[in-house]
């Protein structure tokens, strides 16, 4: 009777956590870890300014569970007024995600991005300088391909919400906060395990 459990125990990890994955250029296992470059464009205040940064994280199955770190790539202009305004915003944290199903070529890719930051917002005309902790959240929901076995690209689309800035003059959260695109790639080790009937095809 053990015994029994046992095999049927092995089978179920291995239907759940070691299932073929489709990709481009052949099947895959996904279960393991990842890691690559985040692309976030911020489109608010009628322009679009770009955020860069990567995350990565360790894969369970259909979900993951990481870390992300992005900063503003261009400054945005005339915020206040016809003041130039130079901006730089950063913050990183928790990166939690769903891709399903993840076994498919093309499929759905979900995450929500927790972090903590800073707003350094310069007024030139002005002199003025001014610095905000901030906390950033991010849903998101798209699609991903497999473009190799250790090579993804996701496309979503979402809304970055902004909390804490206080201290910029005629600034507040809701000039922070508004919807975001991001391009994510994804390196990793999503194959590299194989489930018994895969091996034994594979051996005889």
């Amino acid at each position: 009777m053990k015994k029994l459990l046992f095999i049927l125990t092995l089978n179920l990890v291995a239907t759940l956590g070691f299932s073929q994955h489709e990709t481009l250029f052949g099947q895959q296992n996904v279960f393991g870890f990842f890691g690559g470059p985040i692309v976030e464009f911020n489109l608010g205040n009628d322009e679009v300014s770009t955020s860069a940064g990567g995350g990565g994280g360790i894969i369970l199955g259909n979900l993951f569970l990481g870390g992300y770190g992005l900063a503003s790539a261009d400054q945005f202009d005339n915020l206040i007024e016809n003041n130039r305004v130079e901006l730089q915003m950063a913050h990183g944290g928790f990166w939690l995600g769903a891709v399903f199903p993840s076994n498919k070529l093309i499929h759905g890719f979900s995450s929500v991005k927790l972090g903590w930051g800073a707003l350094d917002v310069e007024i030139d005309e002005d002199n003025f300088r001014t610095n905000d902790a901030i906390f950033v959240t991010t849903p998101e929901i798209g699609v991903e391909v497999n473009l190799l076995k250790f090579f993804r690209v996701g496309a979503t689309a979402g809304y970055r919400f902004v909390s804490g800035v206080n201290n910029s003059p005629n600034l507040g959260n809701g000039d922070f906060s508004n919807a975001v695109g991001t391009i994510t790639f994804r390196f990793g080790a999503f194959g590299n395990f194989k489930n018994k009937s895969t091996w034994k095809e594979e051996r005889y």
